[in-house]
Order: structure tokens, then sequence, then C-alpha cells
């Protein structure tokens, strides 16, 4: 699908957190698009990134970004040509936590709950890539898929 958006002359997209976030970084850059991409947190990125983080690393006043509907906490790191952005969502991480525990769920399980990455190559600074996400503003389209919506951008 990538290719043929960029067949039609878009040059960037926003695109949800995909199965296979890797190959889709890959192909984006190959077709030269710009792009924020929610990523799935694989273990390398885990063990990598997510691991090394101390909790007031990310969760101070200075990394905070508020949104319409929640207030999140975000980190860069090169990557892949562009940057990860580590989402640290206190409130989030509170509710999802309690489900998780009642759901008898175990510390170890619950270790990245209230995290989420996104990958960009946009040059945009870090709070406005996250609200670009997650609020999704400035569409140019959207296409409906089986996984949800695609939000494409273009100048």
């Amino acid at each position: 699908m990538t290719t043929e958006l960029r067949s039609r002359g878009f040059d960037s997209i926003i695109v949800d957190r995909g199965v296979r976030s890797t190959e889709n970084i890959e192909m984006m850059q190959e077709l030269e698009m710009k792009g924020i991409m929610g990523v799935k947190k694989i273990q390398s990125i885990k063990e990598g990134i997510l691991d090394t983080l101390v909790g007031g690393e990310i969760y101070c006043k200075d990394t905070r970004i508020v949104l319409k509907n929640t207030t999140v906490h975000a980190k860069p790191f090169d990557y892949m040509g562009g940057k990860l952005i580590v989402i640290y969502n206190p409130s989030l991480e509170v509710h999802q936590r309690e489900r998780h525990y009642a759901q008898g769920g175990t510390d170890e399980g619950a270790k990245y709950i209230g995290y989420s990455l996104i990958y960009h190559n946009t040059g945009m600074d870090v709070a406005e890539v996250v609200r670009q996400y997650f609020e999704k503003r400035h569409c140019g389209a959207c296409i409906q898929t089986d996984k949800g919506c695609i939000i494409l951008e273009t100048d």
C-alpha cells in the first residue's frame, strides 16, 4: 500500500502501530517518504531502550507533553535513520496495571505497561510528532483498512 501511496504523490504518512514495524520503516525509507509510525514493542527495543530508562528520566517536567485528552512524557532515541520516541502515559499505566493484576497477571508481565513507541523521520520536534500521531491533525486523507484508519498527509 505504501508503494501505491507514493505513486499517487503522497510523500508523508502517519501509520498506526503495525505488526512488522521494521519492514514498514525500511519501505518508507526506500520510497524516500517521511513518516510517523507506531512501533511494536519488540524484544530488542525492550532490552536495548526501555530497560535502560530510569523512571525519573522519562517521567519529569522536561518530557511532559499535554494532549487533548491526556498528558504523556516522551524521550527520543536514534533508531533506523530516524528517531524512536518512547512515550510514557502514567494514567494509562495505572488503569492497565490494575486490569492486568485483576486478570492474574504478574509484575514481570506488567513491566512495559504504560509505554508506547513512535518512529519518525520528519525533522519535527518530539512534542509535535507526538501530537501529530495521537491527535492526527491536518489530515489530507484517511483510508479505512482491516487494521484501522491510516492517516495520510500531503504538503
